[in-house]
């Protein structure tokens, strides 16, 4: 067991270089997700080209170059747990339906709402340390929490919906 940081500056470290890492896995995983999806607004909001993981790491290659980090190959446990449980969700790749669209949205918004827990407590420590001038984990945040939103929105307005609608079509 590694021993525990004893500053500020390391605390956030230990927390910043694994996550590099996950972004590019889970960006990797959001990718099969939406190839996956029924549902076209989800398959939409989890593609690369919507879900911004693109510009994320960026930022993070950025942070790490102003601070002279080295990224890692890496993740924290629990990002490895939700890339384990990516994997099942993502296996059995013909069965696609609404249903498998739960399991997606479901693990998504636990992938995302865990990001929005590092990036924000990255975003504090930095100011805490006058780092991150830019505000380039800020801005990631945000990024962030929209995309939960969005999820939230599909799983309302439509996912959920849909499922109703072809369930009473059945009982008919």
């Amino acid at each position: 067991m590694k021993t525990p940081p004893n500053n500020l500056k390391d605390a956030f470290e230990a927390l910043l270089i694994p996550s590099l890492a996950a972004e590019l896995k889970y960006a990797k995983l959001f990718e099969q997700f939406s190839g996956l999806a029924v549902t076209a607004e989800l398959g939409t909001v989890l593609s690369p080209a919507r879900n911004e993981f693109d510009q994320q790491t960026e930022r993070l290659r950025l942070l790490f170059k102003q601070l002279k980090l080295r990224p890692v190959r890496e993740c924290l446990q629990v990002d490895e747990v939700f890339l384990s449980m990516g994997k099942e969700v993502c296996g059995y790749k013909k069965q696609q339906s609404l249903y498998k669209d739960i399991q997606i949205i479901s693990l998504a918004k636990q992938i995302t709402y865990h990001r929005v827990a590092i990036y924000s407590t990255l975003d504090v420590m930095a100011s805490g340390l006058r780092a991150d001038a830019a505000g380039l984990l800020k801005q990631s945040c945000e990024e962030i929490r929209n995309s939960a939103g969005y999820f939230s929105q599909i799983e309302q307005n439509i996912l959920y919906p849909a499922i109703k609608g072809a369930e009473g079509a059945k009982e008919d």
